[in-house]
């Protein structure tokens, strides 16, 4: 489901499994997909949705479609919250129909459901949006292994004063607990080359600025 999402790939997963020797061509990356292959799955989603009842005209159909491809910005995740921002929004109508639909209001539920994501990945990895942060900043400047990985987390939770660090250290005693944890969270993936990688360039964006907001709470609270 990981290496489906663009979150993860074989090798992460036959390395954990403790299977070192494959060959490369058993190695398997999707993320992203196409314009047009993003497009087709919107198309045929909402194919279903008419296919239900609801009310859509051909026009109207890939017009909507094409909107949620170009938001989903390609990722099949991203994908799959857009649709369900149309679902919610068709069961609000009375008489369901897409023509009815607004698409400014879908794209902003679709958005949402995309931060909530990115929201459950950060609490499943049990990191605080702080180090992940600073981990991601460091991982966008230079390619970083495995094993650094583990350190820059580990030195970060040693670094942290706040008594949330103190649990963390608690919780993962050693660099590399925390970073498998991220690893299964989805927060980070690790490539063929064995060099860590950020999966979904947004969710960077939402770690970084979760962690700029809380900031400035704490500061206004002072």
């Amino acid at each position: 489901m990981l290496v489906c999402a663009g979150l993860a790939n074989t090798h992460d997963c036959l390395y954990e499994a403790g299977i070192t020797r494959y060959e490369h061509r058993h190695v398997i990356s999707l993320g992203r997909l196409s314009h047009q292959a993003t497009l087709q799955a919107a198309t045929q989603s909402l194919r279903v949705i008419v296919g239900t009842g609801i009310e859509g005209h051909d026009k109207t159909l890939y017009s909507l479609a094409e909107r949620i491809a170009e938001a989903s910005d390609h990722w099949p995740r991203h994908l799959t919250c857009y649709l369900h921002g149309v679902c919610e929004m068709l069961i609000t109508q009375r008489a369901p129909s897409l023509a009815k639909v607004d698409i400014e209001k879908t794209l902003e539920k679709g958005h949402q459901l995309r931060q909530d994501y990115y929201q459950q990945r950060l609490q499943r990895s049990g990191l605080p949006a702080s180090i992940v942060s600073a981990f991601y900043e460091r991982v966008d400047k230079e390619p970083i292994s495995r094993k650094a990985a583990a350190s820059i987390l580990k030195r970060a939770m040693d670094d942290n004063t706040s008594e949330e660090a103190e649990e963390l250290r608690n919780d993962f005693p050693q660099g590399r607990d925390a970073f498998n944890q991220a690893l299964q969270a989805g927060i980070v993936t690790i490539n063929d080359k064995d060099v860590c990688e950020i999966p979904i360039p947004s969710m960077r964006d939402f770690v970084i600025e979760t962690d700029r907001a809380t900031q400035a709470l704490t500061c206004t609270a002072k």
